[in-house]
């Protein structure tokens, strides 16, 4: 192949001129390929939709299951602090999580306006969803629902 050809080689793939431009696009946003791991996106690349509000595919897995352990510890009884968050996840995962890991990711979700963080006391931060990511959780799980085929229960919460 010539260098003006359309698409290239690389590592045994081929990879076309679209291809290397939405990387390049990623990259001056701040992110990495999505379909190279767990990177978390950049509060510069948060895409929004028209009204403010970040979609559940553009989250990372690891956020994902960030918003739906919160929503759970968010029982009335339970405060949703990086402590209790961080030991659910654990819990969930079977395996030790990071802190830096576990706080970029919280962070993340604030400045996308996923969680709301509340000061508990001088050292301790309380992590809420907002009314938009209950929202977000809540047509996820329809769409999941009506997908599998299963029968929807709703209830009030």
């Amino acid at each position: 192949m010539s260098d003006n050809d359309s698409e290239r080689t690389t590592e045994g793939h081929e990879q076309t001129d679209t291809d290397e431009a939405h990387e390049r696009h990623l990259r001056t946003m701040g992110r990495s390929n999505p379909d190279r791991g767990d990177h978390t996106v950049s509060v510069e690349g948060c895409r929004r939709r028209p009204h403010g509000d970040t979609t559940w595919v553009e989250l990372t897995g690891f956020q994902r299951d960030l918003l739906t352990c919160i929503r759970r510890l968010d029982d009335g009884t339970t405060i949703p602090t990086g402590t209790t968050i961080k030991e659910a996840m654990e819990s969930l995962y079977g395996e030790t999580i990071n802190h830096g890991r576990l706080y970029q990711n919280l962070n993340h979700l604030a400045e996308c306006d996923c969680i709301d963080k509340v000061v508990v006391d001088g050292r301790t931060n309380a992590y809420y969803l907002t009314d938009g990511a209950i929202e977000m959780l809540d047509e996820t799980a329809k769409h999941l629902v009506s997908t599998c085929g299963l029968q929807q229960s709703i209830t009030e919460s």
